[in-house]
């Protein structure tokens, strides 16, 4: 019975001359060939089986496969990356169509994702420019029918503001703007029309973060007639920047009106965005406003709140504050309430915004659909790839023969699909930069929006170049490089198993694409 298990397996002794013989990193792959090789006999005499067992180790003594007499000095790893790299270059060229279907499938794909994603991003950074946007709330006002809200005014009375800083603890500061109808500013002898113009406490500029370039920001805008221009305007109306000194005239004002600062532009991304501030106290002196006027509900009202505040407590506090309000007929069917800055620009639709604020479903759905874009373009580049191994299996076994290991093979692949996909990225990128003028006007974007400066960016390409690198050559290659030589010589590999797996993963692919 031990003489009969014996010859289950084949004859050790040739095995260990064929292990001695053959190259180290082949020798399992081929080893297991000839295990196979053995078991084809079964039913001939013990003899006749070692006969050609031996018959079969001396086929594979040829130059490909036998271990090298003197051991030759590796190759780096940068031999060996070049090396893959010419080999991917090689096959990419050759296959043009193949290389060109996945070029401008990817490339388109992820120009029009990160686009959109871009555009999210964007949306969602409305006031990041400034580092006290967090605690800043903007009082508004609501009208009420009973308990019913009928509507929401984002303008107050100018003495609201001033009285919550006296009566509420958690109240560091306040600022007010009042939005200037359009009208014309007057240069000497040139008139230029101008609709971004706010009347502006002097605290506006500490609390929305705009340090004086030129001028002194201890002494602005205590007086009447003062004006603080962008430096784009100050460009625009004088030629130059620092104007600070120089007089203008608005049209509906018979006084002049002396630039006392020059500051930074209005950020894209703010929902208070001017070109011009005249001092608030301008608004007294030349306009009628007064600091007790409960009757006319034209301001903009922002409440600086202490870090550490509450702000749920805090809108709950105004309930008492509104039955104040109201027992000193302040107000009659009104309520105040409050609202953090930074939500203003995704979720407040109310009366008389300073602009045309975004919505954040609108945006969110813009992001799903951004994904769902990248997803498909990744997909489909998986897919072909894919695809595409199921008729490179002889290649594979060939190569095996000739020496290649399991390592060089997926590292082939590998660099196939790393080179693929960053020049995939860089067409990416160019088409993104070409179409950047047409998205901006489609999306309504401001003119200094841009990417290629953008880390985010950078890193988001980066990171889905790497891991579709690494999915869509991982795959096939470590497939490709587990078969057994003489299966895809034969032609056999895609009705093997693991030919025919890689054939139902591609087939699953296509079908959830065409189902979504």
């Amino acid at each position: 019975m031990l003489d009969e298990d014996q010859y289950q397996q084949p004859p050790g002794l040739l095995l260990q001359f064929f292990r001695w013989f053959c190259h180290p990193e082949l020798s399992e792959h081929i080893e297991g060939d000839l295990h196979e090789r053995w078991e084809t006999y079964e039913g001939k005499s013990k003899t006749y089986k070692k006969l050609l067992f031996f018959k079969e180790i001396l086929k594979l003594i040829k130059p490909g496969l036998v271990r090298p007499l003197v051991k030759t000095q590796k190759l780096t790893a940068m031999g060996m990356f070049k090396n893959d790299i010419k080999t991917s270059f090689r096959f990419l060229k050759r296959e043009r169509l193949y290389t060109l279907i996945n070029l401008l499938g990817l490339s388109s794909g992820l120009a029009i994702a990160l686009l959109m994603i871009q555009y999210v991003r964007f949306e969602f950074s409305y006031e990041d420019y400034n580092p006290m946007a967090e605690n800043i709330a903007r009082i508004t006002i609501d009208y009420m029918d009973g308990e019913t809200v009928v509507d929401q005014d984002c303008e107050t009375y100018p003495p609201l503001a001033p009285k919550m800083k006296d009566e509420f603890s958690e109240v560091v500061d306040y600022a007010r703007t009042y939005h200037i109808d359009e009208l014309n500013i007057q240069i000497e002898d040139r008139f230029i029309a101008e609709s971004k113009m706010y009347a502006a406490d002097p605290s506006f500029f500490s609390m929305f973060n705009y340090p004086f370039i030129h001028g002194d920001v201890t002494t602005a805008f205590q007086a009447p007639y003062e004006a603080v221009l962008t430096v784009s305007q100050a460009k625009r109306l004088y030629g130059e920047e620092d104007v600070v000194g120089k007089t203008l005239r608005l049209s509906d004002v018979e006084a002049p009106f002396k630039v006392v600062g020059v500051i930074e532009d209005s950020p894209a991304n703010t929902h208070l965005k001017f070109n011009m501030l005249i001092s608030f106290e301008t608004m007294k002196a030349a306009y009628g406003e007064k600091d007790d006027n409960w009757g006319g509900n034209n301001t903009f009202a922002y409440l600086l709140l202490h870090e550490n505040t509450d702000f749920g407590k805090f809108q709950a506090n105004l309930v008492a504050f509104n039955e104040e309000l109201h027992s000193l007929e302040l107000l009659e069917e009104e309520r105040a309430i409050a609202q953090p800055m930074k939500d203003i620009h995704l979720f407040s639709h109310k009366s008389f915004e300073p602009e045309t604020n975004g919505d954040y479903n609108s945006v969110m759905f813009l992001l799903g659909v951004a994904i769902l874009v990248i997803i498909i373009a990744l997909v489909n580049y998986i897919n072909l790839s894919t695809s595409k191994a199921l008729d490179r299996a002889k290649e594979v076994g060939i190569r095996k023969v000739l020496g290649s290991t399991k390592t060089q093979l997926r590292n082939q692949f590998l660099a196939e699909s790393f080179l693929i996909n960053i020049t995939a990225g860089a067409i990416a990128v160019a088409l993104m930069s070409i179409f950047l003028p047409q998205f901006k006007q489609i999306a309504q974007l401001h003119d200094n929006f841009q990417f290629l400066n953008d880390t985010f960016f950078w890193a988001l390409l980066g990171g889905l170049l790497v891991a579709n690198s690494l999915i869509s050559g991982l795959l096939p290659a470590l497939v490709l490089s587990s078969f057994k030589p003489i299966t895809a010589l034969k032609g056999k590999y895609t009705n093997s198993t693991s030919g025919v797996a890689l054939r139902k993963g591609s087939l699953v692919v296509n079908s959830s694409q065409g189902g979504g």
